[in-house]
């Protein structure tokens, strides 16, 4: 159960969850959940995780509230394993 697991974490440690799957879930501590369907086999590969956590990185570190650096992140790196 990703979204379960995903909201759970949300709630248990007060912060925005990402599980990665075939469906991305996102959970926010409020009970907001999300899912992008998006991206592709190319990405369950070694150091994908890490662009993904720059991206969600950086987007903060530009003042992006987190849930919005999560979830611009999230589509960001799907897409781009989409079009690769």
């Amino acid at each position: 159960d990703p979204a379960g697991a995903a909201a759970q974490a949300a709630t248990r440690f007060g912060a925005v969850a990402l599980v990665k799957g075939p469906v991305s879930r996102i959970a926010a501590p409020d009970g907001r959940a999300f899912r992008y369907e998006g991206g592709g086999v190319g990405l369950a590969t070694s150091g994908s995780g890490d662009v993904l956590a720059g991206l969600v990185g950086g987007l903060a570190a530009r003042g992006a509230d987190l849930l919005t650096a999560v979830l611009w992140g999230v589509w960001l790196h799907g897409e781009a394993g989409r079009c690769l």
